[in-house]
């Protein structure tokens, strides 16, 4: 009896660490794109689905679903980055586009 209550205490306690470890990792992937979205955002190129993605990995992560929160989370950094590199692009080839 006892080493059944040990045992329930050690995997209670473990998956305890789990869950702490995967909002963790939700929150350092939730804080990169959102510093990647505000980048594109003083640049005025912010996409206007990054913000929205932003927002259904936050309800994933509220509802304990960490692994589709963070794929949600990483793929608004992608946007963010990819929004910032657009419109670095842009900056270095309007010209190329001007008609002549």
């Amino acid at each position: 009896m006892v080493n059944r209550l040990i045992g329930a205490a050690v995997l209670l306690a473990l998956s305890a660490l789990a869950a702490a470890a995967d909002n963790a990792g939700f929150e350092a992937a939730y804080n990169a794109a959102e510093a990647a979205r505000k980048k594109a955002a003083e640049v005025e190129y912010e996409w206007n689905t990054t913000a929205p993605l932003l927002q259904k990995a936050q309800d994933a992560a509220a509802a304990g679903d960490f692994d589709k929160a963070i794929k949600l989370a990483d793929e608004a950094k992608k946007q963010g980055d990819l929004a910032y590199a657009q419109s670095q692009n842009e900056a270095n080839h309007w010209r190329d586009s001007e008609i002549r």
